[in-house]
């Protein structure tokens, strides 16, 4: 069984989702290369380190299926990209999503401040936002 069908030859930077088609649930993410980070969502789900409900989902047979929200033009910055990637989130009610924290609030500054101290480093600022919702 192909783990993540319908995903994209895209290659650019985008927004995208991955949706249990059994129970409608989204994880939306994005990245700066849409296909190879759909590839590595889809071997994480296939060995069980991915995202749990993604995880599940695929160990109970149901189809996980990739659909290419938004391609964002090269040379945006990474705070535009996260800021459309949690205008997708916001789009969905909460019970449909399977991402692990609701998107977070806080300023462009902020954010920015956040990448330029962690070396433009999204993965430490996509931790950093599920620290700061848990409070």
């Amino acid at each position: 069984m192909e783990v993540i069908s319908n995903i994209p030859n895209y290659t650019g930077i985008g927004v995208y989702s991955i949706i249990d088609t059994e129970t409608g649930k989204k994880y939306i993410g994005s990245s700066k290369n849409v296909r190879k980070r759909i590839i590595q969502h889809a071997k994480s789900v296939e060995n069980g380190t991915g995202n749990k409900e993604l995880c599940d989902a695929y160990k109970q047979g149901h189809i996980l299926k990739c659909e290419l929200l938004e391609t964002i033009p090269y040379g945006v910055n990474t705070y535009f990209l996260l800021d459309r990637e949690r205008f997708f989130i916001k789009q969905t009610p909460r019970k449909k999503l399977m991402n692990i924290a609701p998107p977070v609030s806080i300023t462009e500054e902020q954010e920015l401040r956040l990448l330029k101290n962690s070396g433009n480093d999204s993965f430490i600022l996509g931790i950093y936002k599920i620290a700061v919702s848990k409070f």
